[in-house]
Parts: C-alpha cells; structure tokens; sequence
C-alpha cells in the first residue's frame, strides 16, 4: 500500500523490533518522520541502525512519569505529532492462576502504557488533526482459549478506552482507532516458539480455529496501520478493527 505521509511525524511505542518496527518502516516508506521507542537501548540503536534518518528515545511508557520525558523529548525534535502509535503491550503469562501482581504487570503493560502516552502528548496531539491507532488483541473482543486472563481484560479496557475517548478527541478533529490483531508470526513471537517447539500442533490449532488456516504477517498490521493513520481514513474514530483471518466469530 502507498500513502503519501509527507510532511507528518509519527511516534511509535514500542517499536524496537516485532509489529512496532514493521510499522515505523512502513510509516517511513510512505514518506513519514518518525521517532521510535522502547526501554531497551541496544534493541533501539539496532533497530536505529536499520531505519535511515529516524530518531530514538528510550523510555518505559508504562510509567507515566517516563511517558512524560518520551514526550519532552519528542518536543525537542518535533512542534507537532501527526501519528502516534500505541503499540507496547505483551500476553506472556508466567502463572496459570495469575497473583495480583500479575494483574498489576499486564495492566501496566498492556493498557496504562497507551493511557500514559496519549495523556502525556495530549496538547500536542491536539494542535494537528492527528490520528491516533493503538495496538491491541482479539483476546479483548472474545474468550480466546489458552489467552491469559489479565492480558485478555486489559485488552477490553483498552478497546473500551479508545471508543469512550473518541468522542473527546472528536472535538479537536482527531481521530482514535485501535487494532485488535490474532495470530500474528514474526521472529521472537510467541508463534515463533510454539512454531519451534511443535510445528504440527501449532499448525493444528491454526487450521483448526483460523478460517484462512494461516498465520498473520506484521505487514498485514502494519498497513492497516497505514490506511488509519492517513487522510484516507478521515471518517474513521472509535472502531476497533480485527485482524485475525477470520478466528472470532463476532462481527
């Protein structure tokens, strides 16, 4: 897909490596400036090195007093954010019965990174007519068996969020969308190691519970991404769009 995005900034959280990387180059393809970000510095100067021309900031959105520096420090290199991307979050459980510490870490991750960053660049996301997309999962739409449960109403929170908040951003002209990918492959994802470990059963359960019986490519996020970010989509706010070859049932 070819977008022209000249002339607009984007940030993406998250975006070191996995889906958030393949949307900074895609975003960046179609002509955008962008600014990526993750709390690990060396998987961000790697992924640095392998986009020309953007910027980096280290920074753990989850914590809202660092999503507040990633912003300050945005500001320095950019007047106005175009795009932002909300892409952090992770459904890697360590206990079968979740600890309350566990609830605490998957909301951290999966719903309070996004609330922190939007509330933190909320001024000057305000002076564009920006677009906001967030990253979810089909795992807040519907009970997907084997999802962890915190992760999976984190999720909800968050596509409840995005509706709820559409109609405040409305009045500025700015649109909020989210993405609720499925089974999304890529190198170090969790199909990649069930992939490793058991090729047959994974490939089973695919075939099984996947209308197209196939696994999702970041590309398949990344240009949807694209679409919700550009002008094309300037009817678009509060919709959460699912990407899972045809996995739920819902509408």
């Amino acid at each position: 897909m070819k977008i022209n995005l000249k002339g607009k900034n984007a940030l993406i959280t998250g975006s070191s490596e996995g889906i958030g990387f393949d949307i900074a180059k895609t975003l960046q393809d179609n002509g955008c400036k962008i600014v990526i970000n993750g709390k690990n510095q060396s998987k961000l100067n790697i992924a640095k090195k392998r986009l020309h021309n953007c910027v980096a900031i280290r920074g753990d959105v989850s914590k809202y007093n660092e999503a507040n520096l990633v912003i300050k420090k945005f500001n320095k290199y950019f007047e106005k954010l175009d795009i932002l991307v909300c892409n952090v979050g992770s459904g890697k459980a360590k206990k079968k019965i979740p600890d309350i510490k566990e609830w605490h870490q998957s909301f951290d991750i999966n719903f309070w990174s996004t609330v922190n960053i939007i509330n933190s660049s909320k001024k000057i996301l305000i002076k564009s007519n920006s677009s906001i997309i967030c990253i979810s999962s089909i795992c807040g739409l519907e009970n997907v068996k084997g999802a962890p449960i915190p992760y999976s109403v984190a999720k909800s929170a968050l596509n409840s969020f995005v509706v709820n908040q559409s109609k405040f951003f409305g009045n500025f002209k700015v649109r909020i969308n989210a993405i609720a990918p499925g089974n999304i492959m890529f190198n170090g994802s969790t199909w990649s190691k069930k992939m490793k470990k058991s090729p047959s059963n994974t490939k089973k359960y695919i075939n099984k519970n996947v209308a197209l019986k196939i696994l999702g490519k970041t590309s398949d996020i990344s240009n949807m991404t694209l679409y919700l970010a550009s002008d094309e989509a300037k009817y678009i706010t509060g919709s959460i769009f699912k990407i899972d070859g045809g996995q739920l049932k819902s509408w």
